[in-house]
């Protein structure tokens, strides 16, 4: 006997000895109770010659002995060739499929993360590189204009000691004069002042505006904040640092406080030298 589950319309094989119209039966493949229905043309009454059926009674799969109190007939589909859906095997594949999806999503936003920051540290290699190529250049370019601005100043008489300051220490002074060797007057002339090892490295820069000259006493007893007003007296330089005629000279003081222990050598250069605004500007 061929049974169909009106729920999900999977046909099963059941044993005629078993089939009870209206008995009730339990389908294996969506749980879904239901009464055996009644063949076509047959009374409501029992098939086989069994008693009648009690009212609330269960259908079973292979005959003989009291109904159980549920009766399964998973006994494979029927002729039909008709099967249950299988909605949770189906729903498990929809999960599984949207939890691909979303892997591949956040694998491809990670790729492409990736890929923005590559292409962001490589924009600021680039970057900087750049910035350093220009200024190196900008550098290049400002010391051409120096040298042009300052090409006839000439430092004379230049020299370096070492002066024990009572009150900070060693100091490392250079002194000496800028000559205007143009054929017109200079003023506001700066020197730059480097102190070197052995192998030519920087140890100490200065810059110090022309002008000012200490005697030794204030080199040794004055203090590191009274030496800076004393370098950069305004009323020295205004005084001794303007309108230097050609063949004129003017005197410089650089002061380093503290002695670099490998220290070296030391060179100065000018690096600044005004023309004067002309009379009546």
């Amino acid at each position: 006997m061929i049974i169909t589950c009106p729920h999900c319309t999977a046909s099963f094989s059941v044993a005629d000895e078993a089939y009870r119209p209206g008995r009730k039966a339990r389908c294996s493949q969506c749980r879904h109770v239901f009464a055996m229905p009644a063949l076509p043309g047959a009374s409501a009454g029992p098939v086989g010659g069994s008693g009648p059926t009690p009212a609330g009674s269960l259908a079973f799969s292979g005959g003989g002995g009291a109904a159980p109190n549920d009766a399964d007939f998973a006994m494979g589909p029927g002729p039909a060739g008709q099967a249950a859906p299988k909605k949770a095997k189906k729903s498990w594949l929809k999960y599984i499929v949207l939890g691909c999806v979303a892997l591949a999503c956040i694998a491809g936003l990670a790729f492409g993360g990736l890929l923005l920051k590559d292409a962001y540290t490589e924009k600021k290699a680039i970057d900087t590189v750049k910035a350093r190529r220009e200024a190196r250049e900008q550098e290049a370019k400002d010391r051409k204009e120096q040298d042009a601005q300052v090409s006839s100043i000439t430092l004379v008489n230049v020299r370096q000691t070492v002066v024990e300051n009572k009150r900070i220490g060693p100091l490392v002074v250079i002194e000496g004069y800028a000559r205007n060797d143009y054929d017109s007057p200079r003023e506001f002339i700066e020197v730059e002042a480097l102190l070197l090892d052995k192998a030519g490295k920087v140890l100490g820069r200065a810059k110090q505006a022309a002008g000012v000259s200490l005697m030794l006493t204030q080199l040794q007893v004055l203090s590191l904040d009274e030496l800076g007003k004393a370098l950069n007296n305004p009323v020295d330089i205004l005084s001794k640092n303007v309108n230097i005629l050609p063949g004129g000279q003017v005197p410089f003081l650089v002061v380093f406080s503290g002695v670099p222990e490998d220290l070296y050598s030391y060179e100065v250069r000018p690096i600044r030298a005004e023309i004067p605004p002309a009379q009546g500007q």
